[in-house]
């Protein structure tokens, strides 16, 4: 959700809706599907949001619907992990 909210304060709407609809999580309960709460038991599971945007993709493409959102939102996480483990330049060197 947070990753949603700064890419939509920075002008990028487009990539923020792929990581908004993923970070909505609903549960059963009594039948019906309800938005889970931070004390659900749901909540301790992880999550692995590449492999959530790879299978959306893949079903996207299978009834023939636009997948560029969701390939620009993949494509924006593996930046964002490597840029996670790339050393910083020196640039006072």
């Amino acid at each position: 959700m947070k990753m949603a909210d700064m890419l939509m304060k920075s002008g990028d709407a487009d990539i923020s809706s792929v990581f908004l609809s993923q970070s909505f999580i609903l549960e059963e309960i009594n039948g019906q599907l309800q938005p889970a709460s931070q004390n659900s038991s749901i909540m301790n599971e992880k999550f692995d949001i590449f492999a959530a945007l790879k299978d959306q993709i893949a079903f996207n493409k299978s009834i023939n619907m636009n997948t560029d959102y969701l390939e620009q939102g993949l494509e924006f996480l593996d930046k964002f992990k490597l840029s996670g483990s790339v050393p910083k330049i020196n640039s006072f060197a």
